[in-house]
């Protein structure tokens, strides 16, 4: 198991990856931090959104479903999954995704509770 701050700090690299058009780079990280931390929602959405913009829409969609049946209401993952679908041309399904994302209710990162969990996950 990985520390939770090394998890942060994988987080940002990525981030900071993905803007300096080091896509792959980030994707490679964030999937070494999955490795080691399997549902972390933040690298699993992260992931998700990176590979949506980068078209690998398969990849993408796995990883955005994934952190939605584990975790039933990020909207930003619902956010993402839109996106993702939009790009693929299936309109009516994205829509379906930014009414959800809509409808959620925020939650502080870190607060995202799997079902099944009690205590959040950090």
């Amino acid at each position: 198991m990985e520390r939770a701050d090394r998890t942060i700090a994988r987080l940002h690299l990525a981030r900071l990856l993905d803007r300096l058009e080091e896509s792959g780079h980030a994707i490679d990280l964030l999937s070494d931090g999955l490795a080691r931390v399997p549902d972390h929602p933040e690298l699993l959405a992260l992931g998700g959104a990176i590979k949506g913009r980068v078209r690998k829409y398969r990849e993408a969609e796995s990883g955005l479903s994934r952190v939605l049946r584990l975790y039933p209401s990020p909207a930003p993952a619902e956010l993402e999954l839109g996106l993702v679908l939009w790009r693929k041309g299936m309109i009516p399904e994205a829509a379906a995704h930014f009414r959800q994302a809509l409808d959620h209710e925020r939650q502080p990162a870190g607060q995202l509770l799997p079902r099944g969990r009690s205590e959040p996950l950090g």
